[in-house]
């Protein structure tokens, strides 16, 4: 597998190794595709900070080489809720600027 690698200042990677079992339940609770991935993007209800327009350039260039991912921009979720996501999620996308 060829693998582009593509760098800014202020972007984060976060890899998730969940077990898959509990990665599906959470797609499904949260209603999110089985099939595809997921990156995870929470967006502090559009903050600034939060930098959206890099995570979405980012995506952007996920995108050219796989077809099989969603960004999955969030924001209002219950405390309760947050460890479904952290499941759920293929990626985290983190581009704030601190």
């Amino acid at each position: 597998m060829n693998i582009n690698y593509w760098k800014a200042s202020h972007l984060i990677w976060f890899l998730f190794g969940f077990n898959a079992n509990e990665q599906q339940t959470c797609k499904k609770s949260i209603g999110w595709s089985l099939e595809r991935k997921a990156i995870l993007f929470f967006s502090g209800n559009n903050a600034k900070v939060k930098n959206m327009p890099l995570a979405k350039q980012v995506f952007e260039i996920v995108r050219q080489t796989r077809d099989d991912v969603d960004l999955k921009i969030t924001h209002g979720v219950e405390h309760s809720q947050l460890i479904d996501y952290y499941n759920a999620a293929d990626v985290m996308l983190m581009t704030s600027f601190h």
